[in-house]
């Protein structure tokens, strides 16, 4: 059960917590990024204007994609209880089996409802899989999709021709840990060893995500699950 569950929860791939304090191009007056709802430079800069986005902070810090991140591990955790629930009718029934007092036909029923549980519980596992890997699958794609649009708003607004995403710590904490440094150095995506503060588009992503895509009101808690049935004698 947990390795089902966990497994499940493997699923789920939104992280963490930062703010919003980055450094601009050239000719911006307050030499700070901008989110896209403001206004842009009076003039261009000449040459190709590079800019990074650290997409774990980007996820970690977009308020709509942890709500969303949340209510899928509010699902998977009613599947848990479910099952749960199912387990523990198959541990009643394993242990009235056992006992000196049980009569064969009795064991006999019970062993047939077992199985019954097994098979529901089997069920429920693959309508877990289905319906948690769905939804995954739809946020993730609304989640690239709106932030693919603040991106290129963000980048236009302060003059960037090239933004580049990479995944990296978000904290100093995380920077030098064994899995962050590993991934870094093995990853083949675009890992900036060095740059200015003010090409980093991070924070002004974050801030116009979570002014234009704020999250839904309410708790993301999904109901209480139903009870298992009772197999049919």
């Amino acid at each position: 059960m947990k390795k089902t569950i966990t497994a499940l929860s493997g699923l789920i791939v939104f992280a963490g917590l930062a703010a919003y304090a980055v450094g601009d191009p050239p000719g911006n007056p307050q030499n700070k990024v901008v989110p896209a709802s403001a206004s842009a430079p009076a003039s261009p800069m000449p040459g190709t204007r590079v800019a990074v986005v650290n997409i774990n902070s980007v996820l970690k810090n977009y308020q709509k994609a942890q709500y969303l991140n949340n209510s899928i591990k509010s699902e998977v955790q009613g599947y848990a209880e479910k099952m749960n629930k199912i387990k523990e009718e198959v541990a009643k029934r394993q242990a009235e089996v056992t006992k000196p007092t049980t009569t064969a036909p009795q064991r006999e029923q019970m062993e047939k409802e077992v199985v019954a549980y097994q098979r529901q519980l089997q069920d429920l596992d693959n309508e877990a899989r289905k319906t948690i890997t769905a939804k995954q699958g739809s946020i993730a794609v609304q989640i690239f999709r709106e932030i693919e649009t603040v991106v290129d708003a963000v980048a236009k607004t302060n003059n960037f021709d090239l933004v580049l995403s990479y995944p990296d710590a978000t904290t100093k904490d995380e920077m030098y840990l064994t899995d962050n440094v590993v991934r870094k150095l093995a990853s083949q995506a675009a890992i900036p060893l060095f740059y200015k503060p003010h090409i980093d588009l991070t924070g002004a992503v974050i801030t116009t995500l979570n002014a234009s895509f704020p999250a839904p009101t309410g708790s993301a808690v999904s109901p209480a699950p139903a009870a298992p049935q009772q197999p049919q004698k």
